[in-house]
């Protein structure tokens, strides 16, 4: 009941205009805010909640792809007064970053003829 009535409210503000504000990204400790900010420029130009919404799971479908993070989440932040005022939105964008492991082997053989 609770999912006909998200649905319900999803298809009466889909196309209602908005803007996103911002964007802060949490989580990322090796990997540049730009390779980040790269994927995420379609959402930034966003103009609808529908628009968000389908520019959102592309973009995080795109993180995964890069396989450097183990966990993406996006959150759309706007308290409902701001959302039927400005119509202006925050997305937090909270990453954790695969880990990194090096591992270096090597041989080395050094021989002298006839010495034992």
């Amino acid at each position: 009941m609770a999912s006909e009535s998200f649905h319900e409210h999803f298809d009466y503000v889909k196309d209602v205009p908005l803007r996103v504000n911002s964007l802060r990204i949490e989580g990322n400790v090796k990997t540049r805010d730009w390779v980040i900010e790269r994927e995420f420029a379609a959402v930034l130009e966003s103009q609808t909640l529908d628009e968000l919404k389908d520019r959102l799971v592309e973009a995080s479908s795109s993180l995964k792809d890069l396989d450097i993070f183990s966990y993406v989440d996006v959150e759309c932040d706007a308290a409902p007064q701001e959302w039927v005022t400005t119509g202006s939105v925050d997305l937090v964008l909270t990453l954790k970053e695969k880990q990194t492991t090096a591992l270096s082997a090597g041989t080395f053989v050094q021989g002298g003829e006839g010495s034992v």
